[in-house]
């Protein structure tokens, strides 16, 4: 069994499934970058891709394939109804399982903290050997409105509660909750939908970024989504680079409309390090490493040999299968 990972990011991902699947002596793994791609992928069995898509003309190419399963929840480059319709599963990993959710939600925290206390603005005041400055902010007081609640944001809630912040959330779809929603969602004020939207967004200092990305909310905070927001608004994107408009960012940042923006996604990735939105002293960047921790990524690693034991193997369907995004 070949187990092919699709680029070379997100290095550990790779590092740590070999090491799996190898101890357990299921197959190989490999690595390839995306510019051989084409020829690796067709005699893998299992593709998991890293920040790269899966079109319908790699499809085509992966007459061996039996999976697809992305190393952690987004699909969205991952040509689904094709792959399903050549008879290959698509899966993922939820975030939910893994520790993923929770690293994640540690680096929101982690980014709403540099943002508040402008670390930008600090690590330049060490270097000049200035003291007491910048002045910064507290997240004791703030108003947070979480969009999407799913993993990430449930994970979420616990963590900023003890700050004392007041926490609102918006989601596509306000449906029941189970029971283990429910300690939850005594620290969240409210859970809206999209008509909420403008009035939750008006009371809200900061906009914290959670969700799938989809064709829907492609690029939803836009000119405006921020002419929504209470003045000036902070901004942190844990989740897709895709959901922020570039140029609505680049405004806003002018305006100060932003009062500051913490992205562990970017517009296209790897992100320009001299892109004038990367360049601002506003903006606090980090490569995509959200839920690269060791716990998440030791649990994914051991979920990805799970399946392809599963669906290679043993001709079994996988734990989860995805139909579309």
């Amino acid at each position: 069994m070949k187990v092919l990972f699709c680029g070379n990011d997100m290095y550990f991902g790779f590092a740590y499934t070999k090491e799996e699947v190898e101890r357990r002596r299921l197959g190989t793994v490999v690595q390839c970058d995306r510019d051989k791609l084409s020829q690796e992928i067709v005699d893998a069995d299992v593709i998991v891709p890293l920040m790269c898509r899966i079109t319908k003309d790699l499809i085509d190419k992966a007459s061996r394939a039996k999976l697809i399963i992305q190393y952690g929840a987004g699909v969205e480059g991952i040509d689904i109804e094709y792959a399903s319709e050549k008879g290959i599963y698509v899966s993922n990993i939820a975030s939910g399982d893994t520790g993923n959710a929770e690293s994640c939600a540690e680096m929101v925290v982690f980014l709403l903290l540099g943002c508040l206390r402008r670390v930008n603005q600090m690590q330049r005041a060490f270097r000049e050997r200035r003291l007491g400055v910048p002045i910064g902010d507290m997240l004791k007081g703030k108003s947070v409105c979480i969009i999407g609640f799913g993993n990430i944001a449930k994970a979420l809630v616990p963590r900023l509660a003890p700050f004392g912040v007041d926490m609102f959330a918006l989601r596509r779809h306000v449906g029941k909750f189970d029971e283990n929603d429910m300690d939850i969602l005594k620290d969240v004020g409210e859970v809206g939908r999209e008509e909420d939207m403008r009035r939750i967004l008006g009371k809200s200092d900061i906009v914290v970024f959670t969700c799938s990305l989809n064709p829907s909310n492609q690029g939803m905070m836009n000119r405006e989504f921020l002419s929504m927001c209470a003045t000036p608004v902070m901004i942190v994107n844990v989740a897709r680079g895709g959901l922020l408009d570039y140029d609505a960012v680049v405004e806003g940042l002018a305006s100060e409309k932003i009062r500051a923006l913490g992205i562990d996604v970017q517009f296209e990735e790897p992100f320009d390090p001299d892109d004038p939105v990367a360049t601002h002293e506003a903006v606090y960047c980090t490569p995509h490493v959200a839920g690269v921790t060791q716990t998440s990524y030791r649990n994914m690693a051991r979920i990805v040999a799970d399946e392809a034991e599963k669906v290679v193997l043993k001709g079994q369907e996988p734990s989860v299968i995805v139909l579309h995004q």
